[in-house]
């Protein structure tokens, strides 16, 4: 059983052909005391890198900067919806669905969770 506070590592393997969909499914628990009312999900993947490089070193076509530029802003690898999250109370989980997208030359990730308790009022 898991104590309080204590970080699983996991070397799960998600394989993922070229242009197909999946859906990782992931827990976030809230071991404080406070609720959390802003959490923001954050991807790098293998293939922003090789295309950011290539459309600024490369002399691509109208045709080939578009197709880059517009892989890179609305195909990412891994996207999730907003909406999912409103607050994770003292103690409690939420499940999230992220969709991963199939890419070429994609083969690893970096992830990044930002989570924080928003002062929505000042008292004066």
């Amino acid at each position: 059983m898991k104590e309080s506070g204590e970080i699983l590592n996991s070397c799960d393997i998600l394989i993922i052909f070229t242009c197909t969909r999946s859906t990782l499914h992931i827990t976030l628990e809230n071991v404080s005391s406070l609720p959390i009312d802003f959490v923001h999900l954050a991807f790098e993947d293998s293939t922003v890198e090789p295309a950011q490089r290539m459309l600024v070193e490369s002399e691509l076509s109208v045709f080939d900067t578009y197709e880059t530029e517009y892989s890179l802003i609305n195909e990412p690898v891994f996207s999730w919806s907003k909406d999912e999250v409103q607050t994770i109370e003292s103690r409690q989980t939420l499940d999230l669905s992220i969709s991963c997208l199939g890419k070429a030359g994609w083969y690893v990730f970096k992830d990044l969770v930002v989570y924080c308790r928003l002062l929505t009022s000042i008292k004066h």
